[in-house]
């Protein structure tokens, strides 16, 4: 679930997980207020864009329970309706696809600024510009050719809350 997408629940669980055992509340507390903070930026100013594919499985996983859940789903759903956030949800029945290798986030940047691209791994993290950010933005076209749409995506995630106990 992209950060600035997370409800406060949700991304206090994420968090927790992230941390390990060696989480403080001071810690999370701290990392959460940025998560937070960042998220400011969709209400506050309409003209910044942001598009997500989202796997089926990260919508299904119970992450902090079923509240966090519902919680979480709900606000997706909320976002959906946003002009300037475009969700959608590539389906568990698609197979192989380009997001196999992991996640990653492409930033569109006014002109002359190239493309970047961002990938977060257990090796670290890495901001990738042009030539090797062209492959990234390949693989979130060909997600988004087999993603659902909007439409789609909203009544996945309708479907996914009434299934939660």
């Amino acid at each position: 679930m992209p950060g600035l997408m997370q409800t406060p629940a949700y991304a206090e669980a994420v968090i927790r997980n992230a941390e390990g055992e060696g989480a403080t509340d001071f810690s999370v507390g701290k990392w959460l207020q940025l998560r937070i903070d960042r998220q400011r930026v969709l209400a506050r100013d309409p003209t910044v864009r942001v598009a997500a594919i989202i796997d089926e499985s990260v919508l299904r996983r119970p992450v902090g329970g079923p509240a966090v859940m519902r919680g979480q789903l709900h606000h997706l759903a909320d976002l959906i309706r946003q002009p300037n956030i475009d969700v959608r949800v590539l389906p568990s029945r698609v197979g192989l696809h380009a997001g196999l290798d992991g996640s990653f986030v492409l930033f569109g940047m006014p002109k002359p600024y190239p493309e970047v691209a961002y990938a977060e791994t257990l090796g670290g993290r890495r901001f990738m510009e042009s030539p090797t950010s062209k492959r990234y933005a390949l693989a979130y076209d060909r997600l988004r050719d087999v993603a659902f749409d909007r439409r789609e995506a909203a009544e996945l995630i309708a479907e996914i809350k009434e299934e939660l106990p």
